[in-house]
Protein backbone atom coordinates (compact mmCIF):
# COMPACT_ATOMS: atom_id res chain seq x y z
CA UNK A 1 0.00 0.00 0.00
CA UNK A 2 0.97 3.53 -0.80
CA UNK A 3 -0.55 6.05 1.44
CA UNK A 4 -1.98 9.09 -0.77
CA UNK A 5 -1.68 11.72 2.54
CA UNK A 6 2.19 11.21 3.19
CA UNK A 7 3.02 8.94 0.52
CA UNK A 8 4.42 6.41 2.86
CA UNK A 9 5.03 2.51 1.77
CA UNK A 10 3.39 0.17 4.32
CA UNK A 11 2.00 -3.65 4.31
CA UNK A 12 -1.64 -4.47 3.81
CA UNK A 13 -1.97 -5.82 7.11
CA UNK A 14 -2.08 -2.12 8.60
CA UNK A 15 -5.21 -0.46 9.24
CA UNK A 16 -3.96 3.25 9.11
CA UNK A 17 -0.70 4.46 7.60
CA UNK A 18 2.16 4.01 10.17
CA UNK A 19 3.36 7.18 9.30
CA UNK A 20 0.76 10.22 9.25
CA UNK A 21 -2.41 7.47 10.60
CA UNK A 22 -4.40 8.14 7.43
CA UNK A 23 -7.16 5.80 6.86
CA UNK A 24 -7.11 3.26 3.86
CA UNK A 25 -9.74 4.56 2.00
CA UNK A 26 -7.21 7.49 1.72
CA UNK A 27 -4.65 5.01 0.78
CA UNK A 28 -4.21 3.83 -3.20
CA UNK A 29 -2.95 0.06 -3.38
CA UNK A 30 -0.39 -0.16 -5.87
CA UNK A 31 1.33 -3.36 -7.15
CA UNK A 32 4.81 -4.39 -6.03
CA UNK A 33 6.74 -6.96 -8.09
CA UNK A 34 8.03 -10.31 -6.21
CA UNK A 35 9.32 -11.34 -9.22
CA UNK A 36 11.11 -9.47 -11.65
CA UNK A 37 11.87 -12.42 -13.73
CA UNK A 38 7.80 -12.66 -14.56
CA UNK A 39 7.65 -9.03 -15.46
CA UNK A 40 10.20 -9.14 -18.13
CA UNK A 41 8.23 -12.16 -19.41
CA UNK A 42 5.15 -10.84 -19.28
CA UNK A 43 6.29 -7.69 -20.68
CA UNK A 44 7.29 -10.14 -23.72
CA UNK A 45 4.39 -11.75 -23.70
CA UNK A 46 2.13 -8.47 -23.72
CA UNK A 47 4.26 -6.94 -26.90
CA UNK A 48 2.38 -6.75 -30.06
CA UNK A 49 5.27 -8.52 -32.27
CA UNK A 50 3.99 -11.66 -29.93
CA UNK A 51 0.51 -11.51 -30.82
CA UNK A 52 2.28 -11.27 -34.73
CA UNK A 53 3.84 -14.32 -33.91
CA UNK A 54 0.78 -16.15 -32.98
CA UNK A 55 -0.92 -14.95 -36.20
CA UNK A 56 2.07 -16.19 -37.89
CA UNK A 57 2.64 -19.65 -36.65
CA UNK A 58 -1.44 -20.04 -37.33
CA UNK A 59 -0.78 -19.11 -41.10
CA UNK A 60 1.55 -21.35 -41.15
CA UNK A 61 -0.54 -24.30 -40.21
CA UNK A 62 -2.79 -23.47 -42.35
CA UNK A 63 -0.50 -23.22 -45.49
CA UNK A 64 0.55 -26.48 -44.54
CA UNK A 65 -2.40 -28.33 -44.26
CA UNK A 66 -3.17 -26.64 -47.58
CA UNK A 67 -0.35 -28.11 -49.00
CA UNK A 68 -1.03 -31.36 -48.14
CA UNK A 69 0.82 -32.07 -44.89
CA UNK A 70 -0.07 -31.97 -41.22
CA UNK A 71 2.03 -30.51 -38.52
CA UNK A 72 1.12 -31.63 -35.75
CA UNK A 73 3.85 -30.57 -33.22
CA UNK A 74 3.34 -26.60 -34.91
CA UNK A 75 -0.33 -27.01 -34.39
CA UNK A 76 0.38 -27.92 -30.64
CA UNK A 77 2.56 -25.00 -30.53
CA UNK A 78 0.42 -22.24 -32.09
CA UNK A 79 -2.83 -23.61 -29.59
CA UNK A 80 -0.28 -23.18 -26.68
CA UNK A 81 0.79 -19.53 -28.01
CA UNK A 82 -2.33 -18.71 -28.30
CA UNK A 83 -3.36 -19.56 -24.90
CA UNK A 84 -0.18 -17.57 -23.53
CA UNK A 85 -1.00 -14.41 -25.49
CA UNK A 86 -4.45 -14.77 -23.34
CA UNK A 87 -3.57 -15.11 -20.51
CA UNK A 88 -0.87 -12.70 -20.50
CA UNK A 89 -3.17 -9.79 -21.21
CA UNK A 90 -4.55 -10.45 -17.68
CA UNK A 91 -1.27 -10.14 -16.63
CA UNK A 92 -0.82 -13.71 -16.01
CA UNK A 93 2.26 -15.77 -16.86
CA UNK A 94 1.00 -19.15 -17.68
CA UNK A 95 3.95 -21.32 -16.38
CA UNK A 96 2.05 -24.63 -17.54
CA UNK A 97 1.85 -23.42 -20.82
CA UNK A 98 4.93 -22.08 -21.33
CA UNK A 99 6.01 -25.99 -19.87
CA UNK A 100 3.98 -27.34 -23.05
CA UNK A 101 5.26 -25.13 -25.57
CA UNK A 102 9.04 -26.13 -24.24
CA UNK A 103 7.71 -29.87 -24.46
CA UNK A 104 6.20 -29.08 -28.12
CA UNK A 105 10.15 -27.74 -29.06
CA UNK A 106 11.81 -30.46 -27.79
CA UNK A 107 9.48 -33.00 -29.23
CA UNK A 108 10.78 -31.55 -32.03
CA UNK A 109 14.63 -32.10 -31.05
CA UNK A 110 13.80 -35.46 -30.58
CA UNK A 111 11.43 -36.24 -34.07
CA UNK A 112 14.72 -34.36 -35.55
CA UNK A 113 16.65 -37.22 -34.05
CA UNK A 114 14.25 -40.16 -35.55
CA UNK A 115 14.74 -38.56 -39.28
CA UNK A 116 18.29 -38.27 -39.24
CA UNK A 117 18.65 -41.97 -38.18
CA UNK A 118 16.07 -42.76 -40.59
CA UNK A 119 18.53 -40.90 -43.15
CA UNK A 120 21.32 -42.59 -42.24
CA UNK A 121 20.15 -46.04 -41.69
CA UNK A 122 18.24 -46.11 -45.48
CA UNK A 123 21.76 -44.47 -47.06
CA UNK A 124 23.54 -47.32 -45.03
CA UNK A 125 21.15 -50.15 -47.02
CA UNK A 126 21.19 -47.99 -50.33
CA UNK A 127 25.46 -48.13 -50.10
CA UNK A 128 25.04 -51.95 -49.25
CA UNK A 129 22.25 -53.18 -51.20
CA UNK A 130 22.24 -50.63 -54.61
CA UNK A 131 25.61 -51.57 -56.66
CA UNK A 132 24.44 -55.53 -56.18
CA UNK A 133 20.60 -54.49 -57.92
CA UNK A 134 22.53 -52.36 -60.28
CA UNK A 135 24.34 -55.21 -61.19
CA UNK A 136 21.66 -57.71 -61.47
CA UNK A 137 18.90 -55.80 -62.61
CA UNK A 138 17.68 -53.19 -66.11
CA UNK A 139 17.21 -50.35 -63.67
CA UNK A 140 20.35 -48.44 -65.52
CA UNK A 141 19.05 -49.38 -68.95
CA UNK A 142 15.37 -48.71 -68.33
CA UNK A 143 16.58 -45.19 -67.27
CA UNK A 144 19.00 -45.16 -70.38
CA UNK A 145 16.63 -45.23 -72.67
CA UNK A 146 13.79 -43.42 -71.04
CA UNK A 147 16.61 -40.44 -71.42
CA UNK A 148 17.62 -41.11 -75.20
CA UNK A 149 13.89 -41.08 -76.08
CA UNK A 150 13.62 -37.49 -74.52
CA UNK A 151 16.79 -35.84 -75.38
CA UNK A 152 18.51 -38.14 -77.63
CA UNK A 153 20.98 -35.41 -78.89
CA UNK A 154 22.79 -36.09 -75.34
CA UNK A 155 23.05 -39.76 -75.48
CA UNK A 156 26.20 -39.27 -77.87
CA UNK A 157 27.74 -36.77 -75.76
CA UNK A 158 29.13 -38.76 -72.81
CA UNK A 159 28.84 -42.54 -71.88
CA UNK A 160 25.11 -41.87 -70.22
CA UNK A 161 25.02 -45.35 -68.64
CA UNK A 162 28.22 -44.89 -66.46
CA UNK A 163 26.66 -41.45 -65.75
CA UNK A 164 23.43 -42.78 -64.31
CA UNK A 165 25.29 -45.84 -62.11
CA UNK A 166 27.90 -43.21 -60.78
CA UNK A 167 24.36 -41.18 -59.62
CA UNK A 168 22.87 -43.97 -58.29
CA UNK A 169 25.50 -45.37 -56.07
CA UNK A 170 25.85 -41.34 -55.19
CA UNK A 171 22.41 -41.61 -53.31
CA UNK A 172 23.66 -43.54 -50.16
CA UNK A 173 26.12 -41.30 -49.06
CA UNK A 174 23.84 -38.44 -49.84
CA UNK A 175 21.47 -39.89 -47.33
CA UNK A 176 23.86 -40.28 -45.07
CA UNK A 177 25.65 -37.36 -44.76
CA UNK A 178 22.23 -35.62 -44.82
CA UNK A 179 21.21 -37.44 -41.73
CA UNK A 180 24.77 -36.83 -39.96
CA UNK A 181 24.06 -32.90 -40.92
CA UNK A 182 20.37 -33.29 -39.28
CA UNK A 183 22.22 -34.39 -36.04
CA UNK A 184 24.86 -31.73 -36.02
CA UNK A 185 22.35 -29.11 -36.57
CA UNK A 186 19.60 -31.12 -33.98
CA UNK A 187 22.29 -31.00 -31.42
CA UNK A 188 24.11 -27.57 -31.54
CA UNK A 189 20.93 -25.76 -32.43
CA UNK A 190 17.85 -27.04 -31.58
CA UNK A 191 19.29 -28.63 -28.20
CA UNK A 192 20.17 -24.68 -27.04
CA UNK A 193 16.54 -23.52 -28.62
CA UNK A 194 14.84 -25.58 -26.03
CA UNK A 195 17.30 -24.74 -23.28
CA UNK A 196 16.46 -21.28 -23.87
CA UNK A 197 12.86 -22.28 -23.70
CA UNK A 198 12.79 -24.27 -20.97
CA UNK A 199 14.38 -21.35 -18.62
CA UNK A 200 11.58 -19.04 -19.32
CA UNK A 201 9.18 -21.09 -17.31
CA UNK A 202 11.80 -22.13 -14.93
CA UNK A 203 12.82 -18.73 -14.32
CA UNK A 204 9.46 -17.87 -13.25
CA UNK A 205 9.00 -21.18 -10.93
CA UNK A 206 12.28 -20.54 -9.19
CA UNK A 207 12.42 -16.79 -9.63
CA UNK A 208 16.17 -17.20 -11.44
CA UNK A 209 17.37 -13.50 -13.39
CA UNK A 210 18.56 -15.26 -15.58
CA UNK A 211 17.59 -17.16 -18.92
CA UNK A 212 20.01 -20.41 -20.33
CA UNK A 213 21.78 -19.41 -23.82
CA UNK A 214 19.46 -16.54 -24.81
CA UNK A 215 21.87 -15.63 -27.32
CA UNK A 216 23.17 -19.03 -28.78
CA UNK A 217 19.55 -19.55 -29.26
CA UNK A 218 18.72 -16.17 -31.27
CA UNK A 219 21.55 -17.01 -33.65
CA UNK A 220 20.01 -20.20 -34.15
CA UNK A 221 16.74 -19.18 -34.52
CA UNK A 222 17.77 -16.54 -37.07
CA UNK A 223 19.68 -19.09 -39.27
CA UNK A 224 16.71 -21.52 -39.40
CA UNK A 225 14.94 -18.19 -40.35
CA UNK A 226 17.41 -18.29 -43.47
CA UNK A 227 16.68 -21.75 -44.18
CA UNK A 228 12.96 -21.27 -43.83
CA UNK A 229 13.76 -18.36 -46.60
CA UNK A 230 15.41 -19.97 -48.85
CA UNK A 231 12.94 -23.21 -48.77
CA UNK A 232 10.41 -20.72 -49.60
CA UNK A 233 12.04 -19.51 -53.00
CA UNK A 234 12.65 -23.17 -53.45
CA UNK A 235 9.22 -24.29 -53.00
CA UNK A 236 7.35 -20.89 -54.84
CA UNK A 237 6.94 -22.88 -58.01
CA UNK A 238 6.42 -26.35 -56.87
CA UNK A 239 3.75 -25.71 -54.15
CA UNK A 240 2.53 -21.95 -53.26
CA UNK A 241 0.76 -23.54 -50.30
CA UNK A 242 4.16 -24.91 -49.12
CA UNK A 243 6.29 -22.03 -50.19
CA UNK A 244 3.46 -19.65 -48.41
CA UNK A 245 4.09 -21.93 -45.13
CA UNK A 246 8.06 -21.55 -45.28
CA UNK A 247 7.47 -18.35 -45.90
CA UNK A 248 5.58 -17.51 -42.78
CA UNK A 249 7.89 -19.66 -40.74
CA UNK A 250 10.79 -17.27 -41.43
CA UNK A 251 8.87 -14.12 -40.71
CA UNK A 252 7.98 -15.43 -37.38
CA UNK A 253 11.53 -17.07 -36.64
CA UNK A 254 12.65 -13.57 -37.22
CA UNK A 255 10.23 -12.18 -35.09
CA UNK A 256 11.18 -14.56 -32.43
CA UNK A 257 14.86 -13.62 -32.58
CA UNK A 258 14.13 -9.81 -32.33
CA UNK A 259 11.95 -10.43 -29.05
CA UNK A 260 14.68 -12.55 -27.66
CA UNK A 261 16.87 -9.90 -28.54
CA UNK A 262 14.54 -6.99 -26.61
CA UNK A 263 13.77 -8.89 -24.10
CA UNK A 264 15.79 -12.36 -22.54
CA UNK A 265 19.75 -10.64 -23.89
CA UNK A 266 21.08 -8.28 -20.70
CA UNK A 267 22.43 -5.93 -21.99
CA UNK A 268 25.66 -5.78 -20.10
CA UNK A 269 26.02 -9.78 -21.03
CA UNK A 270 26.55 -10.88 -16.90
CA UNK A 271 23.45 -13.00 -16.23
CA UNK A 272 22.99 -15.14 -19.43
CA UNK A 273 24.47 -18.98 -19.07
Amino acid sequence: MKCLNCGFEYDDGYRYCPNCGSAPAQAEAIPVSINPTEDKILAALKDKLFLVLCILISASCAFSVLSGSFPIIYILAAVFLWIIFAKSQNNIADTNMLRCLSGTVFAGYVVNYVIAGLLIFFGALVSVFFPFLLENTNLINSIYHEIADEMPEYTYMFNLNEFISFLLKLIGPIFIIIGLAVILINFFGMRKIHAFVKSVYQGIIFQIPYFNKPQAARNWIIFFAVCSGITALTEFFTSFSGALSSGCDCALLIISAIIINKYFIPRDNHYSV
